[in-house]
């Protein structure tokens, strides 16, 4: 793949999807409120990304993997239509994530850490509290 610090320059009103896989150097996608109609974001292989903003967005689904600087998301707790979360490979708190109230939308809660025993035992809580792990 190519090289940019930011994804800035890029606008669209329709776009409903984004899947940023891999871009060498990319340090920020910078505010997404420039995709009013984005529902489906999925960040991988993004090791310089340190924040992530996804104030002013109505996301669905959000999914972080291998993002492993990755340490604060904000605006979060705005998502209130938000379905599926997905995390490994980060240092976001997941402690911090198991147990926030997430919104009554939320149905898929998926939170990996590089330790088995606190997966398996987060697994447990997070059945218990009614989200899954696979979308059906």
């Amino acid at each position: 793949m190519g090289a940019r610090r930011s994804l800035d320059e890029f606008r669209s009103s329709e776009l409903r999807e984004l899947e940023v896989i891999r871009i060498r150097g990319l340090e920020t996608l910078g505010s997404l409120d420039r995709f009013p109609a984005l529902s489906r974001l999925h960040i991988e292989d993004q090791l310089q990304i340190n924040t992530l903003s996804v104030a002013g967005t109505q996301l669905r689904e959000l999914s972080l993997h291998n993002c492993k600087n990755l340490e604060t998301i904000i605006g979060l707790e705005k998502l209130v239509e938000l379905e599926h979360f997905r995390t490994s490979r980060t240092k976001l708190d997941l402690e911090a994530l198991r147990d926030r109230d997430w919104p009554r939308s939320m149905e898929v809660v998926a939170l990996y850490s590089g330790n088995q025993k606190w997966n398996d035992k987060t697994r447990v809580i997070l059945d218990q509290r009614g989200y899954r792990e696979f979308s059906r």
